[in-house]
């Protein structure tokens, strides 16, 4: 729950921002958050399924690899649930109008684009998260990682979660737009996993 609400806080503030370059930084509150707290935030655990998968014997403490991946869908679920939700209330609190579009930027994408983006941003989550496991100087690296997929355009599935709560969706187009966004850019965080699946 808390992880989805710190990534939401850290999408208001982005479409607050009116410097994309401040926004970018100023989002990587909401991962500094999870990654301090140690909640549970499905982009930085997506590696679980895969280590179940790959490695057999080294951890004890690690399922199978299918329930895993359902542990981790329903880490996804709860995640994209609240920071759609938090996101919903912003935008009957604040200026929140921004969010739409960039709702309307992320939907128009075609499906490869956004699951490319949703990898790109997978794997600088995933950095950023081991980074910052090892050492308190590893903090330095997830703000790092979270401008860089903001300003390349990386799909966070959390975060998009959050922008499609703030923005006005105009029909049921949009409306199927937003979970092709949501799913794909999650599908490409949970790949993003892969190439680090014997990170503890």
């Amino acid at each position: 729950m808390y992880a989805g609400l710190f990534i939401a806080v850290a999408a208001i503030v982005y479409v607050r921002c009116d410097n994309q370059l401040v926004g970018s930084v100023l989002f990587s509150v909401g991962l500094l958050s999870c990654v301090c707290y140690k909640l549970y935030l499905c982009t930085g655990r997506a590696n679980r399924p895969w280590r179940s998968l790959i490695c057999k014997d080294p951890y004890p403490c690690s399922d199978s690899f299918w329930t895993e991946l359902v542990l981790w869908l329903a880490l996804y679920a709860i995640n994209c649930f609240f920071a759609l939700t938090f996101g919903l209330i912003a935008k009957h609190a604040i200026d929140v109008s921004k969010a739409s579009d960039i709702v309307a930027t992320k939907i128009s994408h075609p499906w490869y684009w956004i699951l490319f983006m949703g990898l790109l941003c997978g794997l600088l989550i995933q950095a950023g998260v081991h980074a910052a496991r090892k050492s308190v100087g590893g903090l330095a690296m997830v703000v790092l990682c979270v401008t860089a997929f903001l300003m390349l355009g990386g799909e966070h599935c959390v975060a998009d979660a959050a922008f499609i709560g703030m923005a006005q969706l105009s029909d049921w187009s949009d409306v199927l737009g937003c979970l092709k966004l949501v799913s794909l850019a999650g599908a490409g965080n949970l790949l993003a996993g892969l190439p680090f699946y014997d990170e503890w």
